[in-house]
Formats: structure tokens, sequence, C-alpha cells
């Protein structure tokens, strides 16, 4: 159970230093586009869980919001106060999931946002 835990309040490295409304944007966004990639890896029968009932959204709808523990990702006060930065909570994992396939899809889906250090010219990697 404390694995599970982990893996829904995912604390990750690059928000945490990017920050940044327009970052989270963009994260939310990717977040979004991988909805169906997410589920699949996220436990078995959460369509009987993820119902738009009882503070849980529709399996097949994306959303976030501050302090909204009916959104798939619950985006703590801190995090806004903090200029976007610090842990976001995906309540979309159950408890049967694997925790290592949820923290593998969620940091692949962080990979796919770009951030200024992945875009500076300086720190590209040069082809021997």
């Amino acid at each position: 159970m404390e694995r599970l835990r982990h893996a829904r309040q995912f604390l990750h490295h690059l928000p945490a230093q990017e920050g940044g409304k327009d970052y989270f944007e963009k994260l939310m966004t990717a977040f979004d586009k991988a909805k169906e990639d997410h589920i699949a890896v996220y436990g078995p029968d959460n369509h009987m869980r993820l119902t738009n009932l009882h503070e849980t959204q529709s399996i097949d709808m994306f959303s976030y919001g501050v302090a909204d523990r009916g959104a798939p990702i619950r985006v703590p006060h801190s995090f806004i106060k903090n200029g976007y930065k610090g842990y976001l909570e995906d309540r979309r994992p159950n408890s049967q999931g694997d925790t290592y396939q949820i923290a593998s899809r969620i940091l692949k889906t962080i990979a796919t946002v770009p951030t200024a250090v992945s875009s500076a010219p300086h720190l590209k990697a040069v082809s021997a």
C-alpha cells in the first residue's frame, strides 16, 4: 500500500526545478493525450470505479483541479503557491495496479514535455 501511495503522489525532478504555469499546462496536456495509456496500467476494473460518482471522474475523461478530489489529477494549494512546483496527485491508479508500471507510465508522459533544460543549446548531446 505504501508503494501505491508513492506512485499516486508523484514528486518528480523536472517540475520541481522547471515549474511555472506554462510547463504545468503542457504537462497536463500530455497527461490528457496519454490518458488511455495511463488507464491501461492503473489496475484492473477501473471502469467500475471511475464512474463520475463518489469523487471520481469518468474513466474516459481527464481534468485537473486545485484541491479537487474528483479530478484525476489533484493539484495541492502548495503547488500553486510555490510557483507551480512540487508534487501532483494522480488519483486514478487502484490498489491492484503494479506500481512499477504506473510510475513508468507517469515518467514516460513527463518525458514528452519539453523543458528549458532539454531545449538549451549548450546542454544538447553532441554526437561523436
